[in-house]
């Protein structure tokens, strides 16, 4: 059978081979009263409930947005759009120097004996910054040639998809007055363009620090990882700054080890005027999801690094997008990777683009999702690390055939029907003659 076209059975004859009636009660069942939602509530209060101390308490972002708790961030770790001073750009205030993105004053005292990780391209020094700091910095990670290929292909794109009004404005909040962000995200950049797609297979024809930047991913997440997202970002001048935060945050889980981690790509070199990327060094060490801080957050910094650098760091570190002072905008390419078992931000088995489920190497495919193991199967099948692309394929050509209700009894042709499950592994291994 060709699973790649399976051929659909008429909606006709599937609406009246399939008979549900005799499924339907024909009484209404007594049913107890300890099963009846009113008596559900009224026994699930508060603390009765299983990990009552865990959900829903909204920490560690909590303590971030305390005002006066962190070390200078006298609003908190979160930005106020509201009235500034004469003369500032609207929601900003770029003089005082207790607000958590103007990192020129007490932050620099701060953090001024602390040797803080630098671009480098020696492995073993990357290795210690991202324990030690919980990020570092691939120094030409990228080359001349290929920054400057995904640069022009971020702003075309972006420009683009403002043509044809599909622009995301996405990661911080509106100036005043105004109803969106100025700062402009372009999603699933595997679909638009060579290069993103070699950034997901750490390929170095796209990245020439590819391997380097794998074997740290691979330690961090194990061998399986696999993409969560992939985005451009574009910051103007003076978009407000993004609420710092932790990637990991957004997990409803705690864990001792990485769940996520980012690959951002520099494209204009940043620094402070430019608004480069703001952490926190070492919050990784002093934050843990689901739990309120137990000390002050030292300052932010803005990330300092040439075009070409990759910052890899881990979905604990304290992060956000800082404030660009320049004329010029400011672009990067992040690229977010996650444990296999992990629920995707963007859901690449159905967002990739036809040609890229036909032609993508095994292993784009895999870092793309495809691969089913115990997760990510069609209907359920448990998979033995094959790639659902039959399956995915039938979608694109409207002949997707599900498995609906089926007994012994149903007609032949029912129970016959060229079904895309019949591509999974499971059926394949485990027919039978019977």
């Amino acid at each position: 059978q060709n699973c790649a076209k399976a051929e659909s059975l008429s909606v006709e004859y599937l609406n009246c081979a399939i008979d549900t009636s005799s499924l339907e009660s024909k009484t209404r069942m007594t049913i107890p009263a300890e099963f009846t939602p009113d008596y559900v509530t009224q026994h699930s209060s508060g603390e009765e409930q299983l990990n009552f101390g865990i959900r829903g308490i909204r920490e560690p972002q909590q303590s971030f947005m305390r005002a006066g708790f962190n070390i200078s961030a006298r609003e908190g770790l979160y930005h106020h759009a509201k009235s500034r001073p004469e003369g500032s750009p609207a929601g900003l205030d770029l003089e005082d120097e207790t607000l958590y993105y103007n990192t020129s004053g007490e932050a620099i005292e701060y953090w001024r004996n602390f040797k803080l990780p630098k671009p480098t391209k020696d492995i073993c020094q990357l290795r210690s910054d991202l324990t030690e700091w919980g990020y570092c910095l691939v120094h030409e990670a990228l080359s001349s040639e290929q920054v400057a290929n995904m640069k022009d292909r971020v702003y075309e794109q972006a420009a683009g998809e403002r043509a044809a009004g599909l622009a995301m404005w996405h990661g911080s909040e509106a100036v005043p007055g105004k109803l969106r962000t100025e700062t402009q995200w372009v999603p699933s950049l595997y679909n638009k363009g060579r290069q993103f797609q070699q950034i997901v297979e750490s390929h170095p024809d796209g990245v020439q620090a590819g391997p380097v930047i794998e074997q740290l991913t691979t330690e961090l997440l194990g061998p399986d990882f696999i993409l969560n997202s992939i985005s451009g970002l574009i910051a103007p001048k003076h978009a407000l700054p993004q609420i710092m935060h932790m990637d990991a945050g957004f997990m409803p889980v705690q864990a001792k080890d990485e769940l996520l981690v980012n690959q951002l790509f520099v494209l204009n070199s940043m620094g402070p005027a430019n608004g480069g990327t703001l952490v926190i060094p070492g919050s990784h060490k002093l934050v843990v999801a689901n739990a309120p801080l137990k000390q002050p957050l030292p300052p932010a910094i803005n990330l300092e690094a040439p075009a070409g650098t990759c910052v890899l760091f881990g979905g604990s570190l304290v992060h956000g997008t800082g404030v660009n002072r320049t004329d010029q905008p400011r672009a990067i390419t992040i690229a977010t990777f996650i444990k296999p078992w992990l629920r995707q931000q963007d859901l690449t088995v159905l967002s990739a683009l036809p040609e890229i489920v036909a032609e993508g190497s095994p292993k784009l495919l895999q870092r793309l999702g495809f691969r089913a193991e115990s997760k990510g199967s069609f209907e359920g099948r448990l998979g033995a690390g094959e790639l659902v692309v039959d399956q995915r394929r039938s979608l694109d050509e409207g002949s997707f055939l599900r498995v609906g209700t089926l007994s012994p009894s149903s007609p032949q042709e029912l129970l016959s029907a060229d079904y895309v499950s019949r591509c999974s592994t499971s059926v394949r291994r485990y027919k039978t003659d019977g």
